[in-house]
Formats: C-alpha cells, structure tokens, sequence
C-alpha cells in the first residue's frame, strides 16, 4: 500500500511539472504562428483561439478558405475538424486537452466553432 501511496504521489508532482502555463493575453491571429508546432504542442494557439472563435470574419470562410487559413485539421471526423490547441501529458497520457472544433455544413461552410475542454 505504501508503494502505492508513493506512486501516486510521483504521478500528482510529475503532472504539475509537466503542466503548461496558461497564457492570460489574447493575441491576434497570426498564421504562421498558428502553424508552429514545437515537439507535440502548439505554443502560441492558447494566446490566439479567442481571435479565430469569436471572429466574423473567419466565421463567414469556406471550408477550404479555412484550410488555407488555418492549416490541415490535427483530426477530421465526417463533417467536424479539430484543431488541437494544448494539451498537458504526463508522459504518453493526455490528462487535459482543449480543441477548436469546426463544424461544416453539407455546403461546406462553417455552421459553428465551438472550443472542447
């Protein structure tokens, strides 16, 4: 039982290590600092999903304006693209993910962008 109490112990200190550090300033979108990928990551997303969820301007794009935009999705599944924005791992494991999902009508325009947690 101690050997399990110390186990758990490590994981807890390891996944507070590992954690990311939230970025509190919303920055303007910028493509090519979207498209920066460092190991698994993504480091300037967090500071730039506000921009890409709330703007109109995006929000009107066709589906392929958005791929010129915003890149190959990380996944497609049917009519849904999801566009990973950080995740905190504790080693393989995700423990926490957050996503941009966009949802294309039959049209191929955007019927919503929501954000995953």
């Amino acid at each position: 039982m101690q050997r399990v109490g110390v186990f758990l112990s490590l994981i807890f200190l390891l996944s507070a290590c590992q954690m990311e550090q939230i970025s509190s300033s919303d920055a303007p979108f910028d493509k090519e600092k979207w498209a920066q990928k460092e190991g698994k990551d993504y480091p300037h997303r967090n500071a730039m999903v506000e921009d890409v969820l709330y703007n109109d301007t995006i929000r009107a794009l066709s589906q392929s304006a958005i791929l010129e935009l915003l890149g190959e999705a990380d996944r497609v599944q049917e009519d849904h693209h999801y566009y990973t924005i950080r995740q905190r791992r504790l080693g393989l494991w995700v423990l926490h993910s957050k996503t941009l999902v966009i949802k294309y009508t039959p049209s191929h325009s955007i019927e919503w962008i929501k954000l995953h947690e």
